[in-house]
């Protein structure tokens, strides 16, 4: 069972990582010493959700003061806006306008888990499946990945929001044999959300000036 459980640990460790950034309407650029609201993070539960935006804060309090929308709302209720307009699959303009009144915010951030793919935690292969013709078929196979768009748009120019996407892959621990070899992946989907999350923010902190 310890050796299993060292087994595991090391294939957590040892796994590659591998991410990619696409930026869809160019990079985001921020300014320090503003407030800034996540309006959602879709794709992930409430709870790991709330957990994010607390991790977002943590992140950025050196250089933003940030609110999550879900924490705002009954503020923003008591305030005049319908419970319809903030829960819209997207906010208009106009509610736009009025959570930057009320709650004194610059910037707006949406962020979505738009694509994942999960693969098996063990894979074991012969050399003849390794071979050229063969191997492009299955060396995905054991690997997770995950897609998170990130939109940021700032009230001062709210036409032009500025989104890029952030992609994680986990590729297993590949442990070579005479006859071929094994892939562990001890990760999951979840692990490579959270992980391109993560990695979104911190790239929005870079952007920070």
């Amino acid at each position: 069972m310890r050796f299993l459980a060292l087994l595991l640990l090391a294939a957590t460790l040892l796994s590659c990582t591998n991410t990619r950034y696409s930026y869809n309407t160019g990079q985001p650029v921020v300014e320090s010493g503003n407030r800034m609201l996540i309006t959602k993070i879709k794709g992930f539960s409430d709870s790991r959700a709330t957990e994010l935006a607390e991790e977002t804060r943590e992140m950025l309090i050196d250089d933003l003061f940030t609110v999550y929308l879900p924490e705002e709302e009954y503020e923003l209720l008591k305030k005049g806006i319908a419970y319809d307009s903030l829960n819209a699959e997207k906010l208009s303009v106009e509610t736009q306008k009025k959570i930057e009144e009320i709650l004194n915010v610059r910037y707006l951030l949406d962020v979505e888990l738009i694509n994942v793919r999960g693969g098996a935690s063990y894979g074991s292969y012969t050399n003849s499946q390794l071979n050229r013709n063969q191997e492009p078929l299955n060396r995905n196979d054991e690997s997770n990945t995950a897609s998170v768009l990130f939109t940021i748009t700032d009230m001062k120019n709210p036409s032009r929001p500025r989104s890029f996407t952030v992609t994680v892959r986990i590729n297993p621990l590949v442990i070579p044999e005479e006859e071929g070899e094994q892939r562990i992946n001890a990760t999951n989907v979840n692990t490579a959300s959270i992980k391109a999350y993560s990695k979104g923010i911190k790239r929005i902190k870079k952007a920070i000036f």
